[in-house]
C-alpha cells in the first residue's frame, strides 16, 4: 500500500510541475513528462533536505507531496501551447495498432514483473544503485556518511550522481522496509513515461501509425526489457534525455519559455543521475546555443541554471577518493595519439553491437534505411536537429575507450556498449517517427 502512495505522490509532483509549465503539447506528451519528471523533481527535493542534514522520513514526503499539489493547484497555468502540424504520416490499421499493443503490453508487462514482483539482482543495481539507495534512506548527507570516504566500498562507484538512488530511497522510507522487493518501483513510472512522452511527440507531428511503431520498436528491445527496471540508473537517463529531447523539438518550433524550462529541468535530472549525463546536458546546451544564439541571454540563463544546479553534488563529491572504478576519473588527452589504432575497431564494435539481433532486433536497421530512404527529411529542423545530437551523442560514447588507460578497452567496450547505446536510443526512436514514410496502405 505504501509503495502506492509513493507512486502516486510522484505523480502529483510531477503532475505539478508539468502542467504548471504547460509543458505537454498532447495528452501522451504531458503523461510522460509528469510520470518522468515526477520522480526526478521528487528526488532532487530529497537530496536537497538530506544536504541540509535531514533524513528523509515519511512524513517528509508526505509534507513535499502537499506542497507540490498546493502549488499545482495555486500557481496560475500559462496559456495552451499551440497545437502541432501533422504532415500526414496515416493513422494506423487496427490489425498493426492491435499488434503494437500486444507487443507493448508485453514490455510493460516484462518490466512490471522486474519492478513489482523480482528482487534486485542485476550486480550493479544491487553493488551501486540500490545500495546508495538503503544508505541515503538511513543516513542525512550532511555530515558526510563514511560509507563515501570507505575505499573499500569502491566498487560501488562512490563518486556516482545520487538522484536515481534517492528515488528509490523515497520507497524505503514510506514502506518503512530496506528491503529488494519494491525498491525498484519508481523506475517503472520513468520507463512508462519515455515511452509516452516519445509517442506523444511523434503522433502530433507524424501520425499515429509512426508514433506507435517508434515507440514499440524502443520500449520492445531485449536491452531496454533488461535495464528498465533493474535498478541502474540507464533507463532512467534515457527517460529524462527523452523528455528533454521533446521539449527541446517543442522549443524549437514557438520559442515557449516554458519549454525552454523543462528542458533545463531535464537537463539537471540527467547531470544528478549518471556522470554520463553531464556530456548530456552539455549537448542540450550546445543546441540552445545553436538554436537561439542571436539570444546570448537565453542560453547563458540555460547553461546557468544547469550549472548551479549541480554545482553541490560537484562541491560533494570534488574530496571523495579516486579509485580505479572512477573512471573519468582516468581519462587522459595525451593518450589520444598513443590509441588511434583502437578506432577502427572501437567503431566496428560499436556499430556490431548496434546492429545485434538477439539485443536491438531491427531497431537500428529501421533507424538507417528510413533515413536513406526519407533523406528529404534532413532539411526539416527537427530532424536535423535530432541527427546532430544522436552523432554527437555517439561521438561522445566512442571517445572514452581512446582514452581510458585502467581497463583493456575491449573488456571495457563489451561491458558498457548496450547501456551506452541505450542512452542514444530516445533520439533515434524520434528519428525513426519523425522520418516515417508516407505510407498509403500498410
Amino acid at each position: 500500500m505504501w509503495c502506492a502512495i509513493y507512486l502516486g505522490c510522484l505523480l502529483i509532483a510531477g503532475w505539478a510541475v508539468v502542467t504548471r509549465l504547460g509543458g505537454g503539447r498532447s495528452r501522451a506528451q504531458s503523461v510522460g513528462l509528469i510520470a518522468c519528471l515526477g520522480p526526478g523533481v521528487f528526488g532532487l527535493c530529497l537530496i536537497a533536505l538530506s544536504m541540509l542534514g535531514f533524513k528523509p522520513t515519511r512524513a517528509m514526503v508526505i509534507v513535499l507531496t502537499l506542497a507540490f499539489a498546493v502549488a499545482g493547484i495555486a500557481i496560475k497555468r500559462p496559456k495552451a501551447p499551440p497545437p502541432g502540424k501533422n504532415d500526414g504520416g496515416g493513422r494506423a490499421p487496427r490489425w498493426w495498432l492491435g499488434l503494437c499493443l500486444i507487443a507493448l503490453g508485453y514490455s510493460a508487462y516484462v518490466a512490471a514483473l522486474d519492478a513489482f514482483v523480482y528482487p534486485t539482482f542485476d550486480w550493479d543495481g544491487f553493488a551501486i544503485w540500490q545500495l546508495k539507495s538503503k544508505l541515503l534512506a538511513t543516513q542525512p548527507l550532511n555530515p558526510r556518511p563514511d560509507y563515501f570516504t570507505d575505499v573499500s566500498r569502491s566498487f560501488s562507484h562512490l563518486r556516482y550522481p545520487i538522484l536515481v538512488p534517492m528515488i528509490c530511497a523515497g520507497e524505503h522510507v514510506m514502506s518503512g522496509r530496506l528491503d529488494d522487493e519494491l525498491e525498484k518501483s519508481p523506475l517503472f513510472l520513468l520507463y512508462i513515461g519515455m515511452g509516452a512522452a516519445v509517442y506523444g511527440a511523434i503522433d502530433r507531428r507524424r501520425g499515429g501509425l509512426a508514433a506507435i511503431t517508434a515507440t514499440t520498436l524502443l520500449m520492445g528491445t531485449q536491452v531496454m526489457l533488461r535495464a528498465a527496471c533493474n535498478g541502474t540508473a540507464d533507463v532512467p537517463l534515457a527517460a529524462f534525455y527523452a523528455c528533454g529531447l521533446v521539449c527541446l523539438l517543442n522549443w524549437q518550433e514557438d520559442r515557449r519559455g516554458t519549454d525552454l524550462a523543462l528542458v533545463a529541468l531535464c537537463s539537471i535530472c540527467m547531470a544528478w543521475t549518471k556522470q554520463e549525463g553531464i556530456y548530456l546536458a552539455v549537448l542540450n546546451a550546445a543546441a540552445v546555443f545553436a538554436i537561439d544564439r542571436r539570444r546570448p541571454r537565453v542560453w547563458i540563463a540555460f547553461a546557468l541554471a544547469v550549472g548551479l544546479a549541480y554545482l553541490p553534488w560537484h562541491v560533494f563529491a570534488h574530496p571523495l577518493p579516486r579509485t580505479d572504478e572512477d573512471y573519468t576519473g582516468h581519462l587522459h588527452v595525451g593518450e589520444i595519439l598513443n590509441n588511434l589504432s583502437r578506432l577502427g575497431p572501437v567503431i566496428l564494435g560499436y556499430l556490431g553491437s548496434a546492429f545485434y539481433w538477439d539485443n536491438w532486433c531491427v531497431f537500428w536497421f529501421a533507424l538507417f534505411a528510413i533515413a536513406l530512404l526519407e533523406r528529404e527529411r534532413l532539411r526539416q529542423p527537427a530532424v536535423a536537429l535530432l541527427w546532430i545530437l544522436l552523432i554527437a551523442h555517439w561521438l561522445l560514447n566512442i571517445t572514452p575507450f581512446l582514452l581510458v588507460a585502467n581497463w583493456n578497452y575491449r573488456e571495457l567496450m563489451w561491458v558498457t556498449q548496450d547501456r551506452l547505446l541505450l542512452h542514444t536510443a530516445p533520439a533515434a526512436a524520434l528519428l525513426i517517427g519523425l522520418q516515417w514514410p508516407r505510407l498509403r496502405r500498410v
